[in-house]
């Protein structure tokens, strides 16, 4: 067992982690936060993920409350789940918070914090809702436009989470050929948005928004990160397992290389997966 919070693996202190573990001991007892509030609270909107890889350095003796930060759905979710997620909820209970069916109520026991100042980027404004003055200019990119899967573990940064941001940075990549295809990314490609280790679908359509650039969680040189914006989440979600039984993805990279967190997806895949999920292929 290493000596992080249980439940959460080492990541590499970044300067913000004291802001976040300030935000995170703000909240009361009693109450609970998701990781995208802790963002805001911290004055990192956007970046729900860093709250995330913050809590996965702390130590076994920590004094900071991580058990009071949960998904965006009211759920503990830690990887493995087990023992930790035991932890977490005993300690939860302790402080009166009552879980039904696995779930906090958020409207109940939500923390409801006045949050510092986000540092947005220029570039915010660009989300899925495009006006009718851009579409026009956008469709000679459309023929050009290629698609992509990427993971996310949901505990750390769900589709809510990024929906509710408007807009995040694809960081912690350290495998290099998920971080090729990061590199390959242009702006206007679109990311089916999966869900990992828990839930193990795809539930939304992502948009590139800006291409890979530094990743400004580390100082290593060789990992990039690119923006994405949310387009639109599944009608139905598509799991896995439908994927794998349907003949027409039996190629796909989700079911070849299932350790690899962002790949590529054909257009035929990308379409198809949509038409599973019941929802219209984005313009």
């Amino acid at each position: 067992m290493s000596s992080t919070a249980p439940g959460y693996r080492r990541a590499t202190p970044i300067g913000s982690y004291d802001k976040i573990y300030a935000a995170v001991r703000r909240i009361p007892r009693g109450r609970v936060a998701s990781y995208g509030q802790v963002a805001e609270a911290a004055g990192l909107g956007g970046h729900a993920r860093q709250v995330g890889y913050g809590l996965h350095a702390l130590p076994h003796d920590t004094d900071v409350p991580w058990h009071r930060v949960v998904n965006a759905q009211g759920k503990i979710s830690l990887r493995g789940e087990g023992e930790a997620a035991a932890l977490q909820r005993a300690l939860l209970e302790a402080e009166g918070v009552v879980f039904h069916a696995g779930r906090i109520d958020l409207q109940r026991y939500g923390w409801k914090a006045r949050a510092k100042p986000a540092r947005r980027r220029q570039e915010t404004g660009v989300t899925a809702k495009k006006s009718a003055s851009t579409k026009g200019s956008r469709g000679a990119a459309r023929a050009k436009r290629a698609y992509w899967l990427v993971k996310s573990e949901p505990f750390k940064y769900s589709w809510d989470d990024l929906d509710r941001d408007g807009r995040t940075y694809w960081d912690g990549v350290r495998n290099y050929t998920a971080r090729n295809n990061l590199q390959a990314m242009k702006k206007g490609d679109l990311v089916l948005y999966y869900h990992s280790n828990e839930g193990k679908e795809v539930v939304g359509v992502a948009e590139v928004a800006r291409e890979a650039y530094p990743d400004p969680t580390t100082d290593d040189e060789r990992w990039v990160v690119v923006d994405v914006v949310p387009v639109a989440p599944l009608a139905e979600p598509v799991t896995l397992a439908a994927i794998k039984a349907d003949p027409a993805l039996r190629d796909m990279a989700l079911v070849r290389q299932s350790r690899l967190s962002v790949m590529p997806v054909t257009s035929k895949e990308f379409n198809r997966v949509l038409k599973l999920g019941k929802t219209v292929r984005p313009g």
